[in-house]
């Protein structure tokens, strides 16, 4: 786990190995965002605190009963590695996975302005 002061408030899951990795398209009013090779996440800015991250194989049963689960899905992990970055570029979280097509699962605190995002990748 970690908190952050993110200047632009998103943060992106990717195989920082997968040349093929390409950032999804923004949906205006959406707060997440994906393709087969990265998942996008919109986050409260850091004018309004640091944004609390964690990356994890299993999500904690507190997070299950208290988050709001925005996106289960897929994404290539052709090294079988998973970081979570800032839009700058700076990678703040890194797991390994069982495969090349591990299944994503994304719980928020906000559904509009996540202050707190837990990622399960398995």
């Amino acid at each position: 786990m970690i908190a952050l002061d993110l200047p632009h408030p998103i943060i992106f899951l990717y195989d920082a190995d997968n040349g093929q990795m390409e950032i999804p398209e923004y949906v205006d009013g959406k707060t997440i965002a994906s393709n087969r090779t990265c998942v996008s996440v919109g986050t409260q800015a850091s004018v309004d605190g640091p944004v609390t991250l964690r990356l994890v194989k299993k999500a904690p049963k507190e997070i299950v009963e208290s988050f709001i689960q925005i996106f289960e899905g897929v994404i290539d992990s052709p090294k079988k590695t998973l970081s979570i970055f800032t839009s700058e570029g700076a990678s703040a979280l890194e797991i390994n996975v069982r495969t090349n097509h591990p299944n994503i699962i994304v719980w928020v605190d906000n559904i509009d302005v996540p202050g707190s995002v837990c990622i399960e990748a398995n």
